[in-house]
């Protein structure tokens, strides 16, 4: 998916209701290249974008299936972002193949 199919955080939403948060500290560097290797190996689309939450930056992975994001969240930590916290949040930027 590229990003001139997404159009709005609702449609992401939407789409992809399996949602990991990290701390953008946990994204960067040698760790933010092991998660775009992870999904690509894995044939799972790099959705994602990022927020801000209480003045600090996060990202949030976006995926299809429960168990495609549990998976992630299992190898890379995070927690699963809840409907009512990901309709909430501040997005500025999207991510995507």
């Amino acid at each position: 998916m590229n990003n001139d199919t997404i159009t709005s955080r609702a449609e992401l939403n939407r789409l992809f209701r399996h949602q990991i948060i990290l701390p953008l500290s946990e994204c960067l560097g040698e760790k933010g290249k092991l998660h775009r290797l992870y999904l690509a190996n894995n044939n799972l689309s790099d959705s994602s974008r990022s927020a801000v939450i209480r003045s600090a930056e996060h990202v949030i992975y976006c995926f299809k299936e429960r168990e495609d994001a549990f998976r992630f969240c299992h190898h890379f930590g995070g927690r699963k972002l809840n409907r009512i916290e990901a309709d909430g949040q501040l997005c500025f930027r999207f991510y995507g193949q």
